[in-house]
């Protein structure tokens, strides 16, 4: 009974087992039937770690002593997977990936292929979780289990072997890899459609993710004769296209979902689709449909975690729509919430967002604050987490004009993405930002500096080199490209900055969430335009940038642009020779 209920649900169902476990473990004991002893000890590490039970390790060495008593080498296998559960339980994963060796070369000995399967799929996932090389050999290990369960298995279970494959091959930058193997795999699985329609479908936006074809998706979804799993699928897919800028395809796809879940009276599906709802009204600019959308989902929340999660969308609307002090306010809400769960990741999200929050409105000593409360929980986590906090740090830092410290937190930075495998783009904006301390740095400078200039080139050359990789993100692309411009135009090679900047513009129109970058780029080559003597292609690319910003409700944007057009009108000046007019500015 306990064996068989060990992953139901309800919760109440996992209790019953704990208890059926441990009378059943009482009477063996005291019957002296040591096997089933140890099987019980066994089933008593699994529940505990989901409930969060004491005396995980002592179970998993009893079973382990009891075991090498008896001979029974596959259950002392199950023994040493068990202890792996328990480290995993205390957060210790190197020492759980060590049980899960141990475990592991009993099986392969034993030729319990199954087993093998399972222990391979539960090393990658652990291994996701550690730096250094442990990303290329959990790929190397999921990749092991893959073809084992393609050989030796169904279907099904490849398509559960997949899952992991999928995740480690993207998360180490093994792109390609992934989209073969989910070819090769959609290939198989398509002799048995109906008993894998929802894998199918799955493989399918995955797929569509790597080559943009969402038609193929939405058939796939359509095709789905289950409600329940449509649904889920429906709202994986408009969530993947939301986050690649396919908002019209994205509103649809959450649209068909939101009105299964009202057919159904779902109501906690209801909230999460409307939670989805709102960020793509906020990935078109629609403030005011962002905002009903995101109190509708929160007065649909059904716990405290939800309630939290619907506060945070709630928050970015409210930012959207300049009400920054309801913003922070269903922050703050949200931030108290998933400390007191004890949401870690979550709450760090948070104090991204309030640091963000305060930057917007010029509370440069705040966002600090939030900044270094993000970090703190980072420093808990994994080096990207703690990587990706010293950014934000770095360019507030950057705000407030102190280029010594922001240069200290983009070198530690960089210092943390060389560490490991798989952090390609928290290597490129390390280098990024570092290039925007060397050009901040460089016009605090009161006389020309050409040691600084060739410096700022270098830097921004290794940006556009690591950026030019398989793995490397379009943001990463975008980002460097455009201040290879720049550092170009430091230089004087206005041409040639004109025409990187130009590809910067195009890269960052690419991304669902560019459109500050391209108002950059444009107003760069307005810049350029200026210096080269096209002040009338300067004016009508400063307007494309002011007209662009509007469009997005980028305040700052629109500034700059009116900005650029006085310095055109200078250059003017300067070109049409006024005796008394003033020097050209720089660019």
């Amino acid at each position: 009974f306990a064996e068989c209920n060990t992953m139901r649900s309800p919760q109440s169902l996992r209790m019953d087992a704990l208890d059926g476990c441990l009378q059943a473990r009482s009477i063996f004991r005291h019957c002296a039937a040591r096997v089933w002893e140890g099987r019980s000890l066994l089933t008593l590490v699994e529940l505990g770690a989901l409930k969060g039970q004491d005396q995980l390790q002592e179970h998993a060495d009893e079973a382990i002593s009891i075991f090498k008593e008896t001979g029974e080498r596959q259950y002392l296998g199950l023994a040493w997977h068990a202890k792996g559960l328990a480290y995993a339980a205390e957060q210790n994963n190197p020492a759980a990936i060590d049980c899960s060796l141990q475990a592991l070369k009993m099986f392969r000995e034993l030729g319990a292929r199954q087993l093998e399967i399972s222990e391979l799929k539960t090393l990658a996932l652990r291994r996701q979780s550690l730096e250094g090389n442990h990303g290329i050999l959990a790929a190397r290990e999921s990749l092991e289990a893959l073809e084992l369960a393609r050989t030796h298995q169904s279907l099904k279970a490849e398509a559960s072997v997949l899952n992991v494959v999928l995740q480690c091959l993207t998360k180490a930058g093994q792109r390609k890899e992934a989209v073969r193997a989910a070819q090769t795999s959609l290939e198989r699985f398509q002799a048995s459609p109906a008993a894998l329609e929802l894998e199918i479908a799955a493989l399918r936006i995955f797929l569509e993710e790597a080559d943009g074809d969402s038609a193929k998706s939405a058939e796939a979804v359509s095709s789905i004769s289950d409600d329940a799993m449509k649904l889920a699928m429906l709202l994986e897919l408009g969530k993947s296209q939301v986050s690649r800028g396919k908002l019209e395809e994205a509103e649809d796809a959450l649209t068909r979902a939101l009105s299964l879940a009202q057919e159904y009276d779902a109501t906690e599906h209801q909230c999460h689709v409307l939670r989805n709802l709102a960020k793509m009204h906020l990935a078109k600019n629609e403030p005011h449909k962002a905002l009903d959308t995101a109190k509708e989902a929160h007065d649909l929340s059904y716990d405290k975690r939800t309630d939290a999660s619907c506060l945070m969308v709630l928050a970015l609307a409210h930012s959207k729509n300049k009400n920054h002090e309801k913003a922070l306010q269903c922050a703050r809400e949200s931030q108290l919430s998933f400390e007191e769960l004890g949401l870690g990741s979550k709450e760090a999200e948070v104090w991204h967002l309030v640091a963000e929050l305060h930057l917007a409105t010029e509370q440069v000593d705040a966002a600090l604050q939030a900044a270094a409360k993000r970090l703190a929980i980072a420093q808990q986590g994994t080096i990207r987490d703690q990587a990706e906090a010293l950014q934000l740090l770095s360019n507030i830092f950057l705000a407030q004009g102190n280029t010594q410290e922001a240069a200290r937190s983009a070198n530690e930075m960089l210092r943390l993405a060389r560490l490991g495998a798989g952090n390609l783009n928290l290597e490129v904006s390390s280098h990024l930002l570092l290039v925007q301390v060397q050009l901040q740095q460089l016009a605090e400078m009161k006389k020309p500096n050409t040691k600084a200039v060739q410096a700022i080139l270098r830097r921004s050359e290794q940006a556009l080199a690591l950026s030019s990789k398989e793995g490397a993100s379009m943001d990463s692309k975008s980002s460097a490209k455009y201040f290879y411009a720049e550092a170009l135009a430091c230089t004087g090679r206005s041409d040639q900055a004109l025409k990187s900047a130009k590809e910067a513009e195009g890269l960052f129109r690419k991304l669902p969430s560019g459109d500050a970058g391209a108002i950059r780029s444009l107003l760069l080559q307005a810049d350029l335009c200026g210096v080269l003597g096209r002040v009338e292609e300067g004016k009508t690319l400063a307007n494309q940038a002011i007209e662009l910003a509007k469009e997005q409700g980028h305040d700052v944007g629109v500034d700059m642009g009116k900005q650029e057009l006085e310095r055109l009108k200078d250059w003017a000046i300067s070109a049409r020779g006024t005796a008394n007019g003033p020097s050209p500015p720089q660019a």
